[in-house]
Formats: C-alpha cells, sequence, structure tokens
C-alpha cells in the first residue's frame, strides 16, 4: 500500500499508473496492449521487485514482524499462531520471494546488482546481502532464543519496556 501510494504522489502525471500498480500485484497474468503492454508491465514488475527487496532488506525488517503479526490479528487474518510462529515462517516467505522474483517478476531482481555497480561501483546486489543477514540472524534467534526471542530484536525489546 505504501509503495502505490508513493508512486501515486509521485507520478500523478503518468496516465498509466494504476496499470503499473496493478501490474505489480501477483497473479495478475499478460497486460493487454492498450494498457501499455509489455513496457507497463515491465514497470510493474519492477515495482513488485522493489517493494518486497525495500521491505525485507530494511534493517528493521525482523523487529517489524511481531506488529506485522498484531495488524494481521487486528484484520481477523488468523494465518498465524503468534509472532514467533509468523518469525518461523518468514523463512519460508523468503524462499517463496525467491521464487516469485524469479517466475511471476521475470527477474528484475537482477537490476538492483546493476544499480549498485552503476551507482556506487558496488558489484554485489545490497539488498540481497541484507536480506540473507536478516535471514541468518532470524534463523539463530528462532533456533537458539525461543523463549526470549523478543530480547534479541532490539527496536521491539526497547518499545515494550517503556
Amino acid at each position: 500500500m505504501g509503495s502505490e501510494m508513493c508512486i501515486r504522489d509521485r507520478l500523478q502525471t503518468y496516465p498509466n499508473i494504476e496499470v503499473i500498480v496493478v501490474a505489480a500485484r501477483p497473479g495478475h497474468g499478460p497486460l493487454p496492449p492498450q494498457c501499455g503492454g509489455a513496457t507497463v508491465e515491465l514497470l510493474g514488475k519492477i515495482l513488485g521487485t522493489a517493494d518486497l527487496l525495500g521491505q525485507m532488506a530494511d534493517r528493521y525488517y525482523l523487529e517489524k514482524l511481531p506488529d506485522l503479526f498484531d495488524e494481521f490479528a487486528e484484520a481477523g487474518i488468523t494465518t498465524f499462531a503468534g509472532p514467533l510462529d509468523l518469525l518461523d515462517k518468514t523463512q519460508g516467505f523468503y524462499q517463496m520471494t525467491l521464487k516469485r522474483f524469479a517466475e511471476e517478476l521475470d527477474n528484475t531482481l537482477r537490476f538492483s546488482r546493476f544499480h549498485f555497480r552503476k551507482r556506487w561501483g558496488i558489484d554485489e546486489d545490497l539488498y540481497i546481502k541484507s536480506i540473507e543477514k536478516n535471514m541468518a540472524y532470524l534463523a539463530r534467534v528462532v533456533t537458539l532464543h525461543r523463549e526470549t526471542y523478543t530480547d534479541h530484536l532490539r527496536r521491539f525489546a526497547r518499545m515494550t519496556k517503556e
């Protein structure tokens, strides 16, 4: 939702913005030529990739997951038994996301490495590197600190002590 608002605010004059946002959503299928065709579809896939990368590469991604569980519960989504269950299933979500990057989003992920190389002279994908660090840390927390996992999510631990 945040990505859609950002795009709408910055690109109000772009006539196909709604189509690009729709193209970023999973399972939309190919766009007909009258909707902008392949170019707009590619932009949608880039938007979908950027949205997922931006969320999962965030330094505070793991700390935000207990809040996400609360949002799910308030919305009546009962997929997870509790915040720890959501943390347990986040590794699977990452694997599903990698598959989505490759299959649904036509591997537009490849452009992020190009971005870092051209813009910063760094020949690696810092988004994926950050996500992999998050996933490795999450694996340690849910394996070694199940009873005290909130103590190992720094921002969450600070918020609960206030």
